[in-house]
């Protein structure tokens, strides 16, 4: 039997055609499936990452908020900041700098976190004190652009001194962001790391976020500052006037009916505006400041001291005035051991460069009692002891009392009256005769004496009053108002019987009118302006002005005499060193001092009144003696040598029209 033949054509039982076409089909199906299983596996792998990722900055951003809402001090919260975005973001170094100085610099601030400072002591150390000017390395770019810096490759960021030092730490990539307060840079934050940091909108929104988060803190701390320096004395840091307001009235509110436990020192320094006016106000700070750390140890010290609780408070209340408030059980024993504390603490000198200077201070102190209704009012008394115990001075300390008080009241109502005095010109002439010694008794000039028509007190002389001016500042004023009027009235005084040749008005001319810069022009100019004899007019000065520039003295005394006005020393023989003045101050005359005349009984004073005759005459100068009041003294003096005299023997002060026989004006 034959085999059975296959046919290729022939498909038995139906067999299906080739398959390849089919199978390469599938083949890219389960290609394209796969490509898609892993695309949707690497999307849902990025999704997570950035979630992670979001959640991580989220996380991060709220860590520095509140890092930004517990803080008001920029320096602990930089430091917290930069180990959390070196932790949360894998950065292996941090550094922070505020910016500085009017060239707007970015500067270190001791600042930073490195996660192996060993490691990187390199990059540490060259960054600890570093500076950098506006586009000069990753800060210095961050300044000047505004905007956050990438790089990865330092060498091309202009100015960056710190590629070498970051390439040794294994530094591959940086960053740098600002810190803003509204739309200025106040600070900068940048980082390195050894991975690459990759940039990306949505870091950088984190980073500016943080950098608005930290703002808020130097915001913050600038508004503390501006409130401190309203409530605390920017040179010595002690509270200033309105934090002891502040406390005062507090413990004045809290007091017992019957007014008791509160109690004010005030003091002041003696000798701070010689420290000032010879060194200069650098110096004066820098006691100021000085004087503050003692008087704080000195309180402190006392109050530990005290068996009963006192709380104190020392406040600088301005220039060189300090206060202590003492609330509590407080006697005057106790606050006079405070007041002993106080000026021992200052009597050693204080040593400012290479100067040694001593100041001391006047202490008043007063204390509370039903009789206050404010702290104001108990200040104001302490204040009226202090300047009681400066008047005393020698560093005085003064308890306040009621009579104290009415004392001062009245001093400081009549400094009042006396200001409206000159304005309302109250102020008046007196004209006292100088008669010569000799037998003729011929009258040679006056005296112009001031004299106050106080509309209560009726006439009032200098010594009721002048001290007051003096305090008040006026005697610039008051004396160029004298001035003018000596002038004017030797312009219209007629001829007088007594007077062989026209007489002189001799005016006395304070220290600080007398050493003004132009007061040899007043004098001329008034000379001038009313057309008098330059030689009628003679200027009166105390050995004062000597003592405080005797150099300027003679140099105005020359000037005025060059064109004829006349000079006198008064009250000679009352200085420590008279004698000396006499060779260096070109003058016409001097004055003995009424003092010798009146006891011209004793040798002592005739010995003395002899030598400053004998000393006059050789250096001829005329000597004038005041308060002769008796033919006898009239006689020795003469017979001494002395050539004129004024007192009440020849005629007391008087008005000018009664003087010279005008009618008022």
């Amino acid at each position: 039997m034959e085999p059975v033949k296959f046919d290729p054509k022939f498909e038995p039982f139906g067999q299906p055609p080739d398959n390849t076409e089919r199978i390469a089909r599938l083949e890219r199906q389960v290609l394209r499936e796969r490509m898609a299983r892993i695309e949707a596996e690497a999307i849902a792998e990025k999704g997570l990452r950035d979630l992670y990722e979001s959640k991580q900055r989220i996380s991060l951003l709220q860590k520095i908020t509140d890092i930004a809402n517990k803080s008001n001090e920029v320096h602990t919260s930089l430091v917290s900041a930069l180990a959390e975005i070196c932790c949360t973001l894998g950065y292996d170094f941090g550094n922070a700098y505020l910016i500085e100085g009017a060239q707007q610099s970015a500067c270190a601030c001791e600042a930073w976190f490195a996660e192996d400072e060993t490691d990187l002591a390199l990059l540490v150390a060259a960054s600890g004190n570093a500076s950098f000017d506006r586009g000069k390395g990753l800060p210095g770019t961050v300044l000047e652009t505004g905007r956050m810096v990438w790089t990865r490759d330092l060498d091309s960021i202009p100015g960056c001194t710190r590629a070498q030092q970051a390439d040794a730490c294994g530094m591959t990539s940086a960053c740098a962001f600002p810190v803003r307060v509204e739309t200025e840079i106040v600070a900068v934050l940048e980082f390195f790391a050894r991975k690459p940091i990759v940039e990306s909108p949505e870091l950088t929104w984190a980073m500016q976020q943080i950098g608005t988060q930290l703002g808020r803190v130097v915001e913050r701390q600038r508004a503390w500052a501006l409130l401190q320096t309203a409530r605390h004395d920017v040179l010595t840091g002690l509270p200033n006037r309105a934090i002891l307001a502040e406390r005062s009235a507090a413990a004045f509110a809290a007091l017992p009916p019957d007014g008791k436990g509160l109690a004010m020192v005030v003091l002041d320094l003696n000798g701070f505006k010689a420290v000032n006016d010879r060194y200069g106000h650098h110096y004066g700070d820098q006691l100021l400041t000085l004087v503050a750390t003692r008087l704080g140890r000195a309180v402190i010290s006392w109050q530990e001291n005290r068996i009963a609780t006192v709380k104190t408070l020392l406040a600088r209340t301005g220039g060189d005035e300090f206060v202590v408030m003492l609330q509590g059980l407080v006697d005057w024993p106790n606050l006079a051991s405070l007041a002993e504390a106080i000026h021992e603490c200052l009597s050693p000198p204080f040593r400012i460069g290479d100067q040694s200077v001593a100041v001391g201070a006047s202490v008043g102190m007063a204390t509370s009692d039903d009789g206050h209704d404010s702290y104001d009012r108990l200040l104001r008394d302490a204040d009226l002891a202090m300047y009681e115990a400066k008047r005393l001075g020698a560093s005085r300390t003064v308890s306040f009392t009621p009579e104290l008080g009415l004392s001062v009241r009245r001093a400081r109502e009549l400094k009042q009256e006396v200001r409206e005095a000159v304005a309302k010109k109250q102020f008046e002439l007196y004209y006292q005769p100088i008669f010569s010694l000799d037998a003729e008794h011929t009258l040679c000039g006056f005296e112009a004496l001031l004299r106050w028509n106080h509309p209560t007190r009726g006439v009032l002389g200098p010594d009721e009053f002048i001290d007051c001016a003096q305090d008040a500042g006026l005697m610039t004023a008051l004396g160029t108002w004298v001035l003018r009027q000596a002038c004017e009235t030797i312009a219209r005084m007629p001829p007088l019987a007594a007077a062989r040749t026209p007489p002189f008005v001799s005016v006395n001319v304070a220290p600080e009118q007398f050493l003004q810069p132009n007061f040899a022009d007043i004098v001329r100019g008034m000379v001038m302006e009313t057309a008098i004899s330059p030689s009628r007019l003679k200027i009166e000065i105390t050995e004062n002005v000597a003592i405080i520039d005797a150099q300027a003295a003679a140099e105005v005394l020359r000037t005025i005499r060059a064109f004829g006005v006349q000079a006198s020393l008064d009250d000679f023989g009352t200085g420590y060193s008279s004698l000396s003045y006499l060779h260096n101050l070109p003058l016409d005359s001097l004055k003995i001092d009424k003092s010798f005349v009146a006891s011209i009984h004793e040798p002592k004073s005739v010995n003395i009144i002899r030598a400053i005759v004998d000393l006059a005459r050789d250096i001829d100068l005329v000597v004038i003696a005041e308060g002769i009041e008796t033919k006898h003294q009239a006689q020795v003096l003469a017979g001494f040598g002395c050539k004129q005299g004024q007192g009440f023997l020849f005629g007391k002060p008087r008005p000018e029209w009664n003087v010279f026989g005008l009618t008022a004006a």
